[in-house]
């Protein structure tokens, strides 16, 4: 799949766990155009082209917190992840996210 270059160098965009100053939070929520799978690459586009200082920090999981059921499937749900990640890209080659 098509990975945007503002986010290739970090490591998991697709951790459920993300945290925000609020006045971030807001702008970039705001901007948002996908809502379903993608819309964590979208987060980190959004948040590299506006200039955001994007930090990973190792936290640790309990296994018991984590959701058994559920999951992408490829078969299902890859067309719609092809059509949001070429939403991304038209979105950054037309400057749709830059302010």
């Amino acid at each position: 799949l098509f990975i945007p270059k503002q986010i290739r160098e970090i490591r998991d965009t697709q951790c459920g766990l993300k945290a925000f100053k609020s006045s971030v939070a807001e702008d970039v929520f705001n901007s948002l155009q996908t809502f379903r799978w993608t819309f964590d690459l979208e987060i980190f586009v959004i948040a590299q082209l506006r200039g955001y200082t994007i930090e990973e920090v190792p936290v640790m999981i309990s296994a018991s917190s984590i959701e058994k059921r559920g999951g992408v499937s490829f078969v299902k749900d890859g067309w719609c992840i092809f059509k949001d990640m070429w939403r991304i890209r038209r979105n950054i080659r037309c400057h749709r996210y830059e302010k």
